[in-house]
């Protein structure tokens, strides 16, 4: 089988430092993506140490013998685990690292992290790996039935990567490759903060502006089939029912994901202040709702106006005081106790920014 690889990383407009690292060895047919973590130090330093302790363990193992892919993400973990001894005892550093390794017609992925391996095949795009991040883990969780009352800082924060203290569970699977098929190694891609703008301005185009449907959102949809078809991109979506599916073309798609909203019942003691437009809040565009209180003491409510739900950027955040300490935990007595203080807040001359996990 004949193999053709490409490879290229870029810092972008934003960042004085690209901290992604990338692999491509072709003699071994190994090609891998490491993403610094943002919020830790030496994120360019994690990642470089990642990708070359894993080709120098590809290069130095003996030919013929049967590679141990978990164990080899285990000692690349160690590594940099040791070098952030050194360079940060008190956080440590970390990575994302993802890996393919082709042996015959056997495509093998080593994944930790957030950065992602997708198969383009039959114009058919999937991805391979799964993102370890909170979101993904409370999903999973609720799909066992367990609870998932978690207060949570940061959806998109990783629950596993290179660098965290042993021991490491790694993601390994195994693929068939294809003729024709394409793969793709990448970094995190699109950030929170460029959704947030191209959320706000789409929010601005229908609902302040009054202009007709450039876009289409679907809530609350499971997106089960992408192909590229007569020059735009097919799209097959599911809402959970059996053998309901929807349809759309688009010539170019936006990913986004959240959590599902609900009713703020801590919103009562103020509810005869607040304007409505029917039976939800009446909003400005920086998600103030408007009230008869002092114009200079705000409420931000984002997202919890109808109208932004049906845009579907459903995603609350709630924040820690120190974002490299992110975690889920079960509430406890000091959280439910937190939680009525913050009831309490509402009802004086303050500033109050609501972030509502549903």
């Amino acid at each position: 089988m004949k193999l053709r690889s490409f490879a290229h990383t870029d810092v972008g407009r934003v960042r004085p430092e690209n901290e992604d690292s990338f692999l491509r060895n072709d003699q071994h047919q190994l090609y891998a993506v490491a993403d610094g973590i943002g919020g830790l130090p030496s994120g360019g330093q994690a990642s470089q140490l990642a990708v070359a302790t894993l080709e120098k363990i590809f290069t130095s193992h003996a030919a013929g013998h049967k590679l141990n892919y978990p164990r080899i993400l285990s000692e690349v973990n160690d590594q940099v685990f040791r070098l952030g001894r050194v360079l940060s005892p008190q956080f440590g550093i970390g990575s994302t690292l993802s890996f393919a390794h082709v042996t015959g017609v056997k495509l093998n992925i080593g994944h930790v992290g957030d950065s992602s391996v997708m198969r383009l095949r039959s114009k058919t795009l999937e991805q391979l790996t799964n993102d370890h991040t909170i979101e993904n883990e409370l999903k999973e969780r609720a799909a066992r039935g367990e609870p998932i009352g978690m207060l949570m800082e940061n959806r998109n924060a990783l629950t596993r990567c290179i660098g965290q203290p042993p021991p490491l569970e790694a993601e390994c699977t195994v693929h068939t490759v294809l003729p024709h098929d394409r793969y793709l190694l990448s970094s995190d891609g699109i950030s929170e903060a460029t959704l947030r703008q191209i959320y706000q301005r789409i929010y601005a185009h229908r609902f302040i502006d009054g202009n007709d449907d450039l876009v289409t959102l679907c809530p609350d949809q499971e997106v089960v089939r992408v192909a590229h078809t007569g020059g735009c991109w097919e799209i097959d979506l599911t809402n959970g029912e059996p053998g309901v599916v929807g349809q759309l073309d688009a010539d170019v798609i936006i990913w986004a994901t959240g959590f599902r909203t609900s009713r703020m019942d801590f919103f009562d003691p103020l509810a005869h202040r607040l304007y409505r437009e029917g039976d939800e809040f009446k909003i400005d565009q920086d998600f103030a709702v408007q009230w008869d209180g002092p114009a200079d003491r705000n409420i931000f409510v984002h997202n919890a106006a109808e109208r932004a739900y049906r845009l579907g950027c459903n995603t609350f955040q709630i924040f820690s005081s120190s974002p490299r300490q992110w975690a889920p935990y079960e509430l406890g007595e000091a959280q439910c106790s937190e939680m009525n203080r913050l009831r309490a807040a509402l009802q004086r001359d303050a500033d109050i920014v609501v972030h509502v996990l549903g």
